[in-house]
C-alpha cells in the first residue's frame, strides 16, 4: 500500500479577485481502470498548501494531491476518468483529470510526466563500451529530455543519470558523466499536419553497469517543458539503443521499423555529410 509523491496542479486565475490558500479547496471523485476495478475518492488527498498562498488576478499558482496509501491488492492498471474540481466554493472552480498507473514491485518516484522502460542490466557488461541513445523528438513549444536511468535496489531513488535535454529552440543540453558526444541529426519540417518540427538527436556515451552504483537500469523519455505558465505537449518516437560497431563510432546507425543492414564501411559517403554506417 504505497502513496504517490505530491502531485502539483498549476492553475491560473482568470477573475478579478484574489484567491487565497485559506478559501481554495478539491473536491475529488473516484478513478477507474474501465474493468470495473476502481481508486476511491477518499484516498486521494489534497494538500492544504498553494503556492503563492495568494493567487492575484492574472497569476499562475499551484496546489497539490496525492493518491494513497493504496490497498495492496488493488489491480493493476491505467485509472482515469471522473472529474476533479478545485474551487473556493463560490464563483472561482476549475476541473481537471487525473490519470493514475498502478503497478506491482515496479519502480517507484519516477516523474508523473516521463515514460520508463527497464533495460537489462547485462546490456552493460564491463569493460565500458561506447553506447547510442537515439530518437525522434518534437518539443513542440516546451522540452524534452532522453535519459539513462540507474536505481537503487530498492527501485525507489535514482542514484545515476546521464541523457540530453532538447528545447524548442533547438538547443540540446547534456548531463552525466560518460557522455562522448551529442547533436542533432536529421530535421523533419514542419507540415500543414503538424506545425512543429521533429528532430532525430543523439548522445553517444562510454558506460558499463557497476552494481555498486546502481542495481537496475531504466530508459526514459521524459517532458521536461516548464509548468509555470502552461502545460506542453512533446513527442518522440524511433527511440533507439545500440552498442557501437566499430571503435571510437561517433554516430548511430540509421533508425528503421524493422531489421536493417547496416554497412560494415567506416568511411564517409561520397558527398561526405554522412558515414556509411548511418545509412
Amino acid at each position: 500500500g504505497s502513496t504517490s509523491p505530491w502531485v502539483e496542479v498549476a492553475f491560473i486565475n482568470t477573475g478579478n479577485i484574489d484567491l487565497t490558500e485559506a478559501a481554495l479547496y478539491w473536491s475529488f471523485n473516484s478513478l477507474g481502470d474501465g474493468l470495473g476495478n476502481s481508486i476511491a475518492a477518499g484516498i486521494i488527498t489534497a494538500s492544504t498548501t498553494t503556492q503563492p498562498d495568494h493567487v492575484l488576478p492574472g497569476q499562475t499558482g499551484t496546489a497539490y494531491f496525492r493518491i494513497g496509501p493504496v490497498p495492496g491488492a488493488q489491480a493493476n492498471g491505467i485509472y482515469f476518468g471522473s472529474l476533479q474540481t478545485l474551487t473556493d466554493g463560490g464563483s472561482a472552480s476549475d476541473v481537471c483529470e487525473f490519470t493514475c498507473e498502478i503497478t506491482a514491485g515496479g519502480a517507484q518516484n519516477f516523474t508523473s510526466d516521463s515514460v520508463f522502460q527497464n533495460i537489462a542490466t547485462t546490456t552493460f557488461p564491463a569493460p565500458a563500451q561506447r553506447y547510442f541513445l537515439s530518437a525522434y523528438v518534437c518539443p513542440a513549444t516546451g522540452s524534452a529530455r532522453l535519459v539513462l536511468i540507474g536505481r537503487d535496489e530498492a527501485n525507489v531513488n535514482t542514484t545515476q543519470s546521464l541523457g540530453i535535454e532538447f528545447n524548442s529552440d533547438a538547443t540540446l543540453t547534456t548531463f552525466g558523466p560518460g557522455i562522448v558526444k551529442a547533436g542533432i541529426i536529421d530535421t523533419i519540417q514542419p507540415s500543414t499536419s503538424h506545425p512543429y518540427p521533429w528532430y532525430r538527436v543523439y548522445f553517444a556515451f562510454d558506460f558499463a553497469y557497476d552494481p555498486l552504483i546502481a542495481s537496475r537500469t531504466y530508459l526514459s523519455l521524459e517532458n521536461s517543458s516548464p509548468t509555470t505558465i502552461a502545460s506542453h505537449a512533446v513527442w518522440f518516437d524511433g527511440v533507439q539503443l545500440e552498442r557501437s560497431i566499430f571503435i571510437n563510432q561517433e554516430y548511430p546507425t540509421a533508425f528503421h521499423h524493422g531489421k536493417k543492414i547496416v554497412s560494415p564501411n567506416q568511411t564517409r559517403t561520397i558527398s561526405g555529410k554522412r558515414y556509411y554506417t548511418e545509412w
